[in-house]
């Protein structure tokens, strides 16, 4: 299916929450941020049409307090590392009535991690999600029909974290609505009640001897993914893009002496795309990346990362009067 093209303030139909919308911004290539009842929310775009069905009209036409999602929680709520959870966030369609559950994997570790989902029903796959997502953070991953509850529904999980050397975890539950209304809590980073599937974690043994570091070895591609999803996560407001980005590690933390060479090299690409993005949702023209010189690794880990985003014109690592050769000008399109 061709992929429709959307534009800064048209009106589309989000498929899960059968509501009208209008485009706010874009984020990355996978996600558009949507207005919706005076909330902005980011969306899937394969969760997003031009075309508003005649039926639904009337649903569409009630007051944004008789049939909305509960609202996404502010970004910077206070972590608790309590683990990982997979929770289920009631709907109300009247009143009290619950119509449907918003489905969440919440990472509350203090690592990212590369997960794969996976929503059954009658045992055939009607859902799945496979990306890493940040630490500290959660992520919308469907919604589904409180019937759906009755049909013993199966959600399957698998999770490690992406320096594949801490933890792995692996689930397999069986939804029963005996038991279902028996899990709710409040879940990390939410004010409401949900029911709560905690996701246990196999902590990997540690080498008691000491060994040698490895070459630090790093998937850009991940990285963009981990950065896209992050984002999913509702921000108040995108804050303005900086002029010039300065990623020495002394710049970015005070524990960088207690960090390895792969977690000092993660820091730093995060910080350059979360910078990136920012400069790509204001339209600004350029702005500069300050790498420095040394090995000539993080400069090359940037300029992978620069080459897949379509919005980025060009770039060059020409000697500046200011930067010498420590630093790349990207120039926006």
């Amino acid at each position: 299916m061709k992929k429709e093209k959307f534009e800064i303030g048209d009106k589309v139909f989000l498929i899960h929450l059968q509501q009208e919308g209008v485009v706010k911004r874009w984020t990355g290539t996978e996600y558009l941020y949507v207005v919706v009842d005076g909330d902005e929310i980011p969306v899937a775009i394969s969760d997003v049409s031009k075309e508003i069905p005649s039926l639904k009209k009337e649903a569409l036409a009630m007051p944004p307090e008789e049939y909305r999602p509960a609202p996404e929680p502010p970004r910077n709520r206070v972590s608790e590392n309590r683990g990982l959870f997979i929770s289920f966030e009631p709907v109300y369609s009247h009143g009290d009535d619950v119509s449907a559950y918003n489905i969440y994997l919440i990472n509350d570790t203090p690592h990212a991690i590369d997960c794969d989902y996976t929503f059954l029903l009658h045992g055939v796959k009607k859902f799945n999600f496979h990306k890493p997502l940040a630490s500290h953070i959660y992520v919308l991953l469907h919604t589904i029909e409180h019937d759906e509850l009755n049909e013993g529904p199966t959600v399957q999980l698998s999770v490690r974290d992406v320096m594949n050397r801490d933890f792995t975890a692996q689930m397999n539950q069986k939804i029963r609505p005996q038991s279902f209304f028996k899990k709710e809590q409040v879940p990390p980073m939410f004010d409401k009640m949900h029911s709560c599937y905690p996701v246990p974690l196999i902590e990997k043994r540690k080498k008691a001897e000491p060994v040698k570091e490895e070459p630090v070895v790093f998937d850009p591609e991940i990285l963009k993914l981990q950065m896209k999803d992050s984002v999913i996560v509702k921000d108040a407001e995108v804050e303005a893009p900086e002029e010039e980005i300065d990623l020495h590690i002394e710049k970015l933390t005070a524990d960088y002496r207690s960090m390895s060479n792969a977690e000092m090299m993660q820091l730093q690409l995060m910080r350059f795309q979360q910078a990136l993005e920012r400069a790509i949702a204001h339209r600004a023209e350029k702005f500069y990346v300050i790498h420095g010189v040394g090995s000539g690794k993080l400069k090359q880990e940037i300029h992978k990362l620069l080459r897949q985003y379509k919005e980025v014109k060009s770039f060059n690592n020409d000697r500046n009067p200011r930067y010498g050769y420590g630093a790349t000008e990207v120039i926006l399109r």
